[in-house]
């Protein structure tokens, strides 16, 4: 992966300096946020699933990243060592069941998913086309 500075121009695919890696990691631990930076997606998911504690209710959002990492496989289909509130979601009737749908993906213990950017000074920038998981991201913060 290429390594810049200015990531003005930058994709997903980019990686800051160190310098900037570093002010971006103190700034989100600033703002509360715990930070792990790692080398791999293995290693990503290996960070994110070792900071779920058993029996956790966890919503994964829909993600490129959770997918590409296997996180959203090991907690939908990880037999039962966290408890998939998507999984608990949509098996209920959407026609009959809207509210109690709402309820269990907006107030999950953890909720994963993706950010859009993760500015310098510690912001975080996430959009959605729904905003349907807006809510699990403002209940666990």
């Amino acid at each position: 992966m290429e390594e810049t500075g200015d990531m003005n121009e930058a994709d997903d695919t980019t990686l800051p300096d160190e310098r900037t890696l570093e002010a971006t990691v103190t700034a989100l631990e600033e703002h509360g946020f715990s930070v792990e930076v790692v080398d791999d997606l293995d290693a990503a998911r290996q960070a994110v699933l070792a900071r779920i504690p058993d029996g956790s209710s966890v919503m994964t959002n829909t993600s490129v990243r959770l997918a590409e990492t296997g996180i959203a496989d090991a907690i939908n289909e990880g037999g039962g060592r966290w408890e998939s509130a998507r999984n608990k979601m949509f098996a209920l009737d959407f026609a009959t069941q809207a509210q109690q749908m709402k309820a269990i993906g907006g107030q999950p213990d953890y909720a994963l998913g993706s950010v859009h950017a993760v500015t310098r000074d510690g912001t975080l920038v996430i959009a959605s086309a729904t905003g349907s998981q807006l809510a699990s991201y403002a209940g666990c913060w």
